[in-house]
């Protein structure tokens, strides 16, 4: 090989130093995004749900039938049966990230050799790159057709470009159904509260958060337990970063006794007593990926939209030999999809329509 070097070359440290690679001090650029939000919802245990089968399914009425008209004492009466369930469903998905290292490589580097922990940093980056895909496919609808990755937040929760305040998220762009349910027709109940805001001040933005908030029953619990599912609250407002800064901006033009803090509303901006969380993927200053100017706001209820994992398979670790080598792999395998139960209790503001679902018609 030519300029070979093995003082330089062996296992990629020739070059470095005992002090530069000190254990604990190699992994911390390996994130991204400052937060993980929807990983730490999937890795919740106290979130989703555990469901056998080659589909998830479940079953939904939006049709309790006709009141019968008010009788006399003495009359004769009818029992009624309605019974008009539907079924959804949405199609399993398969992920998998691994990492192998040659065993000579983890003996080379061992003793009085070992700067860093090869095995280890690999492994660490193999659990961020699933972080990574989760966070980014949690935000975005997969294209119609796609066969591979799981829905996101916006599948269910949508928002047409003419919405003006009710139950009319339907479908995204390029889809007619959503889990196998006809939202536009057959079913106009199987759909998400939406609206559109044009600024951020009282009479626009806070006032239809309000009015969405009673829609939808979106109410803070007043004990801690009551709405959690283990440490995560089950009911989040998922904004981007520069979305939650022009929010915090409208909070500091209401009052004029802050202070001398310069920035007294950082992380204390609440809509009805809930702190909104910061989304890297959802903002609008070019930042997200993909960028959107729309600045949308979901307002979540994981009760009711929620992880659903193939019993055994929620990031389930291997390890051993692969076959026929001197190579050691480790990795880790998940099973799931996104259920929503309920598109009447999400929502969805935005300026415009979110990205990841086109134009509405």
């Amino acid at each position: 090989m030519a300029n070979y070097n093995p003082n330089i070359d062996s296992l990629s440290m020739g070059t470095s130093t005992r002090d530069a690679l000190r254990p604990g001090e190699w992994f911390s650029e390996l994130q991204a995004l400052a937060r993980y939000p929807f990983a730490e919802v999937l890795m919740d245990g106290g979130i989703g749900k555990e469901w056998s089968g080659k589909k998830f399914t479940w079953r939904i009425a939006d049709d309790a039938g006709v009141p019968k008209p008010r009788t006399a004492p003495y009359k004769t009466f009818t029992a009624d049966n309605q019974n008009s369930l539907f079924q959804a469903e949405i199609e399993i998905k398969h992920g998998e990230e691994t990492h192998g290292i040659d065993e000579s490589d983890i003996d080379m580097n061992s003793g009085e050799a070992q700067l860093v922990d090869e095995a280890e940093l690999g492994m660490q980056e193999m659990f961020q790159r699933v972080c990574d895909s989760i966070e980014l496919l949690a935000c975005s609808v997969p294209a119609a057709g796609d066969t591979l990755n799981e829905v996101g937040i916006p599948y269910y929760i949508n928002c047409p470009s003419n919405a003006s305040g009710g139950f009319q998220g339907t479908v995204p762009v390029g889809y007619s159904l959503v889990a196998n349910v006809d939202p536009v027709t057959a079913h106009p109940r199987f759909r998400n509260y939406a609206d559109l805001f044009t600024d951020y001040i009282h009479e626009d933005f806070s006032l239809k958060v309000s009015q969405m908030m009673r829609a939808i029953n979106f109410n803070a619990p007043k004990r801690g337990k009551e709405m959690q599912g283990g440490g995560i609250d089950s009911l989040r407002v998922y904004c981007g970063d520069d979305s939650l800064s022009d929010y915090e901006l409208m909070l500091n033009t209401q009052n004029q006794n802050l202070g001398v803090d310069g920035v007294p509303m950082f992380n204390r901006g609440m809509l009805k007593g809930m702190t909104p969380i910061g989304v890297p993927q959802l903002n609008s200053d070019g930042t997200g990926s993909p960028a959107t100017s729309s600045f949308p706001w979901y307002f979540v209820n994981h009760n009711l939209l929620f992880p659903v994992f193939v019993p055994g398979w929620r990031f389930k670790e291997k390890s051993g030999l692969v076959p026929m080598s001197h190579q050691k792999c480790w990795g880790v395998c998940w099973k799931f999809n996104w259920v929503c139960r309920s598109r009447r209790r999400q929502a969805v503001l935005a300026k415009a329509t979110p990205f990841g679902e086109g134009a509405f018609s």
